[in-house]
């Protein structure tokens, strides 16, 4: 019996650790979404703003003998800038993904080392109980009662 409940006291442990492991995997995935979700609207208004500065710059422009030459200025300025808020808005997603994947490493590292102690205090457990079991004289499958001859 002793045996049997050793075994439930470590399934029950295990069975709880990989509940909040999984949990928290899920918990870190839907941050890590959220968290782009964030960065890909923050890109999206910048980008529109870009847009509507470049537009009115080249309504400002109007008619003139140097007209093709600052709208020339005026495409160039948004293009960099487009580029250098395209540059950022990737940085900031393989950050993002990075620190999750860290998050992700770090938890798995700790759910590990729980578990190993786990299983060191069931065979910690089972090595108690088989040893008093062959104090009195018991094998480890006689339920208990005495050693038949």
């Amino acid at each position: 019996m002793a045996l049997e409940h050793a075994f439930g006291d470590y399934a029950a442990k295990q069975t709880e650790l990989s509940s909040t492991y999984m949990s928290k995997c899920q918990q870190n995935y839907f941050s890590h979404v959220n968290n782009v979700q964030k960065l890909a609207a923050n890109a999206r208004g910048k980008a529109q703003e870009l847009w509507q500065n470049y537009l009115q710059e080249l309504r400002a422009i109007g008619a003139g003998d140097d007209t093709a030459e600052r709208a020339a200025a005026a495409c160039l300025k948004f293009q960099r800038e487009y580029s250098k808020l395209d540059v950022d808005y990737v940085k900031s997603c393989r950050d993002s993904y990075k620190n999750s994947i860290e998050a992700l490493e770090t938890l798995r590292t700790e759910t590990d080392g729980r578990g190993l102690e786990n299983l060191v205090s069931y065979l910690d457990d089972l090595r108690n109980i088989l040893a008093g079991k062959a104090a009195r004289g018991v094998g480890p499958t006689d339920g208990g009662g005495k050693k038949s001859k």
